[in-house]
């Protein structure tokens, strides 16, 4: 027992890999870029956003703060703010929106996919200043980045 009165064996096992040599060690989950590209897809940005909120269970202020610290201009803040914020706020009908269009269910879909496609769809069922086209265009690209296969 521990201080806390639970018991230290019901935590959760820590997944050990093994490296080349064969010593085992602590894997750790991914970091995120400390520098980002002179023209980053705030698509995936975004995403990234909906993806840290909804899978590890980051803040979502403290998430788009720490992304809008590394983008220059303040349009690309706001809009990656609104699209991460909005996709957050609307979850259920944009799940829903997916649903009916695609061919497999949330569920089956790649989680980082998932989440390039949630925000292209409240991009485009939300926000008018960007067309659809370029919503498309840009989540297909960003897409690519996460599995090149998934641009086809």
């Amino acid at each position: 027992m521990d201080i806390k009165g639970g018991d230290k064996s019901a935590r959760e096992p820590r997944e050990y890999r093994r490296s080349p040599s064969g010593k085992p060690y602590l894997s750790r989950p991914k970091a995120r870029p400390k520098v980002l590209p002179k023209n980053p897809n705030l698509r995936a940005l975004a995403a990234d956003i909906v993806d840290g909120v909804l899978r590890e269970r980051r803040s979502l202020k403290g998430s788009v703060q720490f992304v809008q610290k590394k983008l220059d201009r303040r349009d690309d803040k706001a809009l990656v703010k609104e699209m991460a914020n909005g996709v957050v706020r609307h979850l259920p009908r944009i799940d829903r929106a997916v649903e009916v269009h695609a061919k497999r269910e949330v569920g089956q879909i790649h989680p980082e996919l998932l989440n390039i496609l949630r925000v292209g769809v409240y991009q485009i069922l939300f926000l008018d200043r960007v067309p659809d086209y370029a919503a498309v265009h840009e989540c297909v690209e960003a897409a690519k980045a996460v599995n090149p296969r998934a641009g086809g």
